[in-house]
């Protein structure tokens, strides 16, 4: 029930997000710090230009990364006290009108 919880918390987490802003593009970033709102957000370290990520892909970005912030605490980098978690990001241009993200976890 309570992992349950928590995933319904991060998901209501992103979906306030996408309402705040109109249900439009969102900043990358914001996806990532709500997304890790549920760990130790303190042990994260974020690197990366300003993006702004679909509404579609928000979701799915949040859950991703809730799903390893919960590894990352039951047998990574966050089941120590000392654990720190790093998140880079950066723009590939595939085109002059498509870009691809690459995040690093």
């Amino acid at each position: 029930y309570e992992v349950f919880e928590q995933r319904l918390m991060a998901l209501a987490g992103v979906h306030e997000l996408l309402a705040r802003d109109s249900w439009s593009r969102t900043s990358i970033e914001e996806v990532i710090r709500r997304a890790v709102l549920m760990c130790s957000a303190d042990c994260f370290e974020l690197e990366g230009p300003s993006v702004l990520v679909e509404p579609r892909t928000v979701a799915a970005l949040a859950m991703t990364l809730y799903e390893l912030c919960t590894n990352a605490g039951k047998y990574g980098a966050l089941s120590v006290p000392e654990g720190r978690v790093r998140i880079a990001w950066h723009v590939e241009r595939a085109s002059e009108r498509h870009a691809a993200v690459t995040l690093v976890w």
